[in-house]
């Protein structure tokens, strides 16, 4: 019968061991700390368990052939080795600390993040464990996305989208969806946003879509040749200072528009 067991166990997960992440904080910041403890709880029979990941998932919008579809997608990934053989009933805990990617999208409309923790069991299926991970602005997103406030523009939709541009060292970007302010109403049908660290501070690119005024615009419009793609880098130093960011956005949205 032990024999029956650990064949379910390795084979089906049945009676096997199992894993969960409990976090010590439950939201954070792009570059802030992510830590808490791993509890491996071992099942009814020995297993041998090689190691415990932890992925950093997201779900991001990609449209092919004129069908969209949402695609999971891992923005940071660790591994702790364990090489151990677990007695039934025994438990352990491992804690665990990183720092999360600069690019982690915020949660905010349809961006959600999590933590999936597998355990790498010996010849057997994998234990997954998945947990929700709020993530808030940090204080250079918030400064840029108060900076557009100001503006007077109103947010439509916040959403991760296939990067078709190569913006980012990922395959996604988060796009902040905005509807045109008072002053930009008669030039704008929207504005979209994607922020982007690099090591030298963050870039902050603008799709600018003009609305149609006359019969050329209209052209262009049907043509998708109403945009412009524009990128403004911040420095760390910049980033502080609100007013330099909104004064930078104002002249840039007032050349394309």
């Amino acid at each position: 019968m032990s024999l029956l067991k650990k064949a379910m166990a390795n084979v089906l997960g049945v009676g096997g061991a199992k894993v969960n992440a409990v976090l010590s904080n439950t939201s954070t910041t792009p570059g802030g700390n992510v830590e808490g403890y791993i509890n491996i709880c071992a099942g009814q029979v020995t297993q041998q368990i090689k190691a415990v990941s932890i992925d950093v998932k997201t779900r991001y919008k990609k449209e092919c052939d004129d069908k969209e579809f949402n695609v999971d997608c891992t923005i940071q990934k660790f591994n702790i080795n364990v090489n151990k053989e677990f007695q039934p009933g025994e438990e352990i805990k491992i804690p665990f600390s990183f720092n999360l990617d600069l690019n982690c999208p915020i949660t905010k409309g349809h961006s959600n993040i999590w933590l999936s923790t597998r355990l790498d069991i010996e010849n057997a299926v994998d234990n997954l464990d998945g947990d929700k991970l709020m993530v808030l602005p940090n204080t250079s997103i918030t400064n840029v996305l108060e900076a557009v406030d100001r503006l007077g523009f109103r947010i439509r939709e916040v959403e991760n989208v296939y990067d078709k541009y190569g913006f980012s060292n990922h395959k996604f970007v988060q796009e902040f969806e905005y509807y045109p302010s008072q002053n930009f109403r008669s030039k704008l049908d929207e504005l979209e946003v994607v922020l982007v660290y690099d090591s030298n501070g963050m870039n902050v690119f603008l799709q600018i879509d003009r609305r149609a005024r006359n019969l050329g615009s209209s052209i262009l419009e049907k043509l998708s040749l109403d945009e412009s793609n524009v990128k403004i880098h911040f420095t760390h130093n910049e980033l502080h200072n609100v007013d330099c960011i909104y004064n930078e956005i104002l002249n840039t949205l007032r050349k394309y528009s």
